[in-house]
C-alpha cells in the first residue's frame, strides 16, 4: 500500500510556514527597532537634547516592569 501526498496540503502548509517565519522576524525586529530609532528621532523632536532618549528609557523601564506581573500571569 503505498502512501500519497496531497500537493494542495503540502503548498498550504509551506504557506503557513512562510507567513509565521515572516511574522515572527518582524514580530521579534520591533524591540530593537524602537530602541536604535527611538534616540534618533528624540534628538529630532526634543527642544532640550538631555531629553531625547526620555521615550527610549521609559519603554524600556515599562518593559522591565511588566516582566514580573507577566511571569506571574503565566
Amino acid at each position: 500500500m503505498t502512501q500519497t501526498i496531497d500537493t494542495t496540503e503540502t503548498a498550504g502548509f509551506r504557506r503557513n510556514l512562510t507567513v509565521l517565519i515572516l511574522a515572527q522576524s518582524l514580530g521579534a525586529a520591533s524591540g530593537p527597532i524602537v530602541i536604535s530609532l527611538g534616540g534618533l528621532v528624540g534628538q529630532d523632536l526634543a527642544t532640550d537634547p538631555a531629553l531625547a532618549t526620555l521615550p527610549v528609557s521609559i519603554y524600556n523601564l515599562g518593559l522591565a516592569l511588566g516582566t514580573v506581573p507577566a511571569a506571574w500571569i503565566m
